[in-house]
């Protein structure tokens, strides 16, 4: 097998890996909770099978051989000759930890630690002799797991050459890798889908090579219309200078013959007549050539509809291609929530719902931090103490809701605790000690909270590894805003918080909002605009108002002309205002006109235009 084979099938061997791990790691979380633990063992023993098999024939052969010790843990499970104890949950999770690294180190190019099996196997019989039971069935070598898999000579034979290992043994364990994506650039495509773009882009071809003859066809019509203006044309000058000095009652006839008709006669053969007739006959040629060209434009028009509608179809097609059910990306918590409220003394149940809402890869790898930040903070700064929780009459576990939904063309994602909510009046006071509003100044619920995102505004005094310094949530706007996404928060004092995040659903269309300022074009996505309203100036008005009222509420407003020192190209009394929503701060751009909607692809800004920072990118 060629060095190109041997990439491309660690390539899919990484990807599947993925799929494995996310069915193992999530039928680690259900065993301690449901009722019929049946289906999840079976699925969890067919992921840890097809996983140490899929190892094995790529000569990974610690990933094999702990993926096969944990098949034997399954199958004792689900036989009944073993319980899903809290124990046996968490040793099922540490051998997943290390199967992680492992093949976390493994897609960086660094291979297999050496001794990994060890340290999983010496812990696994550890915990074993400490419950009493009999270890399980031994591990066979790698050799015997290749031959029960029954995997062909010549595939087993692909891979004589082992994975160079590095020097240096590291910890089984949890690491900040275990957590992070090793697919690389595979996504899963069903093959009729591809067998639809394929059939779609034919269409799309013989559309094109339609329109390209109709193209040529319009090419000898235009130079129809080019000779009869010529003809026109020098007729024209041929009568300018024969009669450009003559009245029509001094003509002379230059046939003395011709003087023997009368005037009565006369008026169907005199030049002017034959004159008359030629406008005719090239008028009605141009006519013929211009109502081909309208009707050659008309199907032209229809035909470019028609394939406007198969891109449309094509990259709707494309789209999709490259979604993932966003529970993928929610069961990555579930673990990392138990142990934080472990570690901070909560008990804390995680809900997801919503987990087969179809996200695109790029944001679903781009999700993953500020989820973490905000569902740390939920545990952190919104889930009380047990103790607490009774002293309030709450129930002592609380509740993290992590959920998932479409709405057109966007993604909201909410994360929902039922813990102490956040005290707007420390806020204000904190917003007042920080010089940020006036003792006397009233703020609204919306202004207060949009503190949180602010840099380095924190009510906390301390600061320690968790929390303090107030730059998470900051972070956490950036990165959704990095994504054409905004956050909103909502809280009730003492029932909990709410985080909203609307993201779009694919990064490869934009459904944009464009207009203008002055002679300028400018574009915005859809999802930063909350509505588009009109607002009322005076005749004598020069100045744009700073604030405008909006829904009984008063919001900062800015002219985009005068930010960016352009003319004002309009003269109406009546101008849009886009009211936008970012992170519970609304603002209002007062722009010269609405030129349209339209779906576009927004590239980003090159090196060269780098450092104009008001501006996402050019389309």
């Amino acid at each position: 097998m060629t060095e190109f084979d041997r990439y491309g099938l660690f390539e899919y061997f990484l990807s599947e890996a993925e799929d494995h791990i996310n069915t193992l790691d999530r039928g680690i979380s259900e065993l301690g909770t449901a009722q019929d633990t049946d289906p999840i063992l079976e699925e969890m023993l067919r992921a840890a099978h097809t996983l140490k098999g899929a190892a094995a024939l790529v000569k990974l052969n610690s990933t094999s051989t702990i993926a096969h010790r944990m098949e034997d843990i399954l199958e004792e499970l689900r036989d009944s000759e073993m319980r899903a104890t809290k124990g046996i949950l968490e040793i099922l999770s540490y051998m997943l930890d290390a199967i992680k690294g492992l093949i976390y180190d493994i897609s960086e190019g660094r291979g297999e630690g050496p001794g990994v099996e060890q340290d999983v196997f010496a812990k696994v019989d550890e915990f074993m002799e400490k419950e009493k039971a009999e270890p399980v069935y031994p591990v066979p070598a790698p050799q015997e797991i290749l031959e029960s898999e029954e995997v062909s000579e010549e595939i087993s034979e692909a891979f004589p050459v082992e994975i160079p290992l590095p020097e240096k043994r590291e910890a089984v364990g949890r690491r900040k890798e275990d957590f992070e994506f090793f697919s690389g650039n595979f996504v899963k495509v069903d093959v009729r889908k591809v067998e639809e773009m394929l059939n779609l882009i034919g269409e799309i071809t013989i559309k094109k090579n339609y329109l390209l003859q109709k193209t040529k066809d319009t090419g000898d019509i235009a130079d129809e219309i080019f000779f009869v203006g010529r003809r026109l044309l020098k007729e024209v000058d041929n009568f300018a200078e024969r009669y450009g000095y003559s009245l029509p009652g001094n003509i002379k006839y230059i046939d003395p013959l011709l003087s023997e008709f009368g005037e009565l006669e006369f008026d169907r053969y005199d030049d002017l007549n034959l004159f008359s007739r030629k406008l005719q006959e090239i008028t009605n040629d141009i006519a013929e050539a211009l109502r081909e060209l309208s009707e050659f434009f008309g199907t032209f028009g229809d035909n470019v509809k028609n394939m406007d509608n198969l891109i449309k179809l094509l990259r709707s097609d494309i789209s999709e291609s490259r979604m993932i059910d966003i529970g993928r990306l929610f069961q990555r918590f579930v673990r990392p929530v138990k142990e934080m409220a472990k570690q901070y003394d909560r008990k804390t149940e995680l809900l997801i719902a919503g987990g087969d809402t179809k996200i695109d890869k790029v944001i679903f790898e781009r999700l993953f931090d500020p989820l973490m930040h905000i569902l740390r903070n939920a545990l952190i700064h919104g889930i009380e103490s047990p103790a607490e929780r009774l002293q309030k009459g709450k129930k002592e576990e609380g509740l993290v809701f992590l959920s998932a939904r479409r709405e057109g063309n966007a993604v909201i994602v909410e994360v929902n605790d039922n813990g102490r909510g956040i005290d707007t009046e420390r806020l204000f006071n904190q917003a007042v000690k920080d010089g940020l509003f006036r003792n006397d100044y009233t703020p609204s619920k919306e202004e207060l909270l949009s503190l949180i995102f602010m840099p380095g505004f924190t009510t906390s005094e301390t600061a320690d590894m968790a929390s303090g310094r107030g730059m998470g949530m900051s972070a956490v706007r950036r990165l959704i805003s990095a994504i054409n996404g905004v956050v909103e928060m909502d809280t009730d004092s003492g029932s909990g918080t709410t985080f909203r995040i609307k993201v779009p659903s694919t990064l490869v269309i934009t459904n944009a909002i464009v207009f203008s300022s002055g002679d300028v074009e400018f574009i915005m996505p859809a999802s930063l605009i909350e509505e588009i309203i009109m607002l009322d100036f005076k005749p004598d008005q020069e100045e744009s108002p700073s604030a405008i009222n909006y829904r009984e509420t008063n919001i900062p407003a800015r002219n985009l002309s005068e930010i960016l020192g352009i003319a004002i190209k309009t003269d109406k009394l009546s101008r849009p205002v886009i009211v936008c929503n970012v992170s519970n701060k609304r603002a209002g751009l007062i722009i010269d006109e609405i030129v349209g909607q339209e779906e576009t692809i927004i590239k980003p800004i090159n090196r060269f235009l780098g450092g104009l920072h008001l501006y996402s990118g050019t389309t």
